[in-house]
């Protein structure tokens, strides 16, 4: 929507096209922006090449503000992966799935690595060791003639 309301104020031909093709390629993280800026980009080369660049120059700082300001505070942390673990998840599920895998990736390694950290704290659990590596207190025993334990 931010990207249709600029591309309006910037008169930029073919406003809705482009903010379509802006909003669905912004939903994979990192590359995302730069494939739906570059078929925009030339679609607005063809009929106006100063549109063209003022497009350019509005992705630019479009992403920064959505990168940098909007998007942490919408998403946070939401999905538990460090920045490494999603670029990883969308290169490996982007190569072997192509542009469904480069969607799905981050999602999809999110929920196998909260499943992957649950089993493992599990185990530790077993061993007497908390998810951080510390030893787990034994459990204090209630004896029933002693009020202080209530």
């Amino acid at each position: 929507m931010l990207c249709f309301i600029l591309n309006l104020i910037l008169q930029i031909p073919y406003n809705i096209l482009i903010a379509v093709i802006i909003g669905v390629t912004n939903v994979i993280p990192f590359f995302g922006p730069i494939i739906g800026a570059v078929p925009c980009i030339m679609i607005l080369i063809i009929v106006d090449p100063w549109s063209a660049l003022r497009f350019a120059v509005l992705v630019l700082a479009l992403q920064q503000f959505d990168g940098n300001i909007l998007g942490p505070k919408i998403l946070g942390d939401s999905t538990g992966l460090s920045a490494i673990w999603v670029l990883v998840s969308i290169v490996v599920c982007g190569g072997l799935f192509g542009f469904p895998g480069m969607l799905l990736g981050v999602p999809t390694f999110a929920v196998l690595y909260a499943l992957v950290q649950e089993w493992v704290n599990h185990r530790l659990k077993e061993k007497g060791i908390d998810g951080d590596g510390n030893p787990l207190l034994p459990p204090r025993e209630v004896s029933g003639d002693d009020e202080s334990d209530l």
